[in-house]
């Protein structure tokens, strides 16, 4: 149906084709810079919560792995601490995940695939109630360059208490594991609501930065700049 049913003419530019130059849009100063902050707002989040954030949940206790801590494939296989399994080639305690290193709660993949996708729901949320919770009663709508950079700024705030905690709070120190839950539910959930104003501020501004008559390659200008950020 589709071959015979759709316009040829379908998604073809009625102008000439964009040239190099035009795609990247160099001339629009704010969305250039917009489209910077928005890979480094991605590379934010992206660092530490795609990849390291899974693998630090799933990994055990350090203090439990190791030669003492021997064990046997075929034994009680609660004989292993969460997120370690009995290592079957060296008879003790290791990690579940080979080179996942240690030192997390060690909770398991429903666990952290639950959590993750509530960051998901939550940021989604936020985002779209963004005007009528925060801008609005803030009087910060309709949103400008400075209210990015107000709350650009505040999303720094949650990562580098999270830093501080890991090296200098007792409950990562001494793997309080009800101390660690507490911490990372609060940075995480406290990230979420703040990244997703910022972003919700983002897709605001970049249609208002947009010249008329290439919103199209404004957009997508930005978003390719939005997909940099995750690499």
């Amino acid at each position: 149906f589709a071959i015979w049913g759709l316009d040829a003419e379908l998604g073809t530019a009625k102008k000439k084709n964009s040239s190099f130059k035009e795609i990247f849009v160099w001339d629009n100063f704010n969305l250039n810079v917009l489209s910077l902050a928005r890979l480094f707002l991605f590379a934010s989040r992206d660092f530490w919560f795609e990849v390291p954030l899974p693998f630090f949940l799933r990994s055990p206790n350090c203090d439990v792995l190791g030669p003492d801590f021997p064990c046997t494939p075929d034994q009680d296989p609660t004989a292993c601490d969460d997120g370690s399994t009995c290592d079957p080639s060296l008879s003790f305690c290791a990690n579940i995940n080979t080179g996942g290193g240690c030192g997390g709660p060690g909770v398991g993949r429903t666990v952290v695939g639950a959590f993750l996708g509530g960051y998901i729901i939550l940021y989604g949320q936020i985002q779209s109630w963004t005007p009528q919770l925060v801008t609005g009663p803030l009087g910060q709508t309709p949103p400008n360059k400075m209210t990015e950079v107000f709350w650009g700024m505040i999303n720094c705030l949650p990562t580098m208490i999270a830093a501080i905690a890991v090296y200098v709070s007792p409950a990562f120190t001494e793997h309080r594991l009800g101390g660690m839950t507490a911490w990372l539910i609060v940075i995480i959930v406290t990230f979420a609501v703040i990244f997703a104003i910022n972003s919700s501020i983002h897709s605001y501004l970049v249609v208002k930065y947009a010249a008329a008559d290439k919103v199209a390659v404004s957009v997508g200008l930005y978003y390719m700049s939005n997909a940099l950020g995750r690499l």
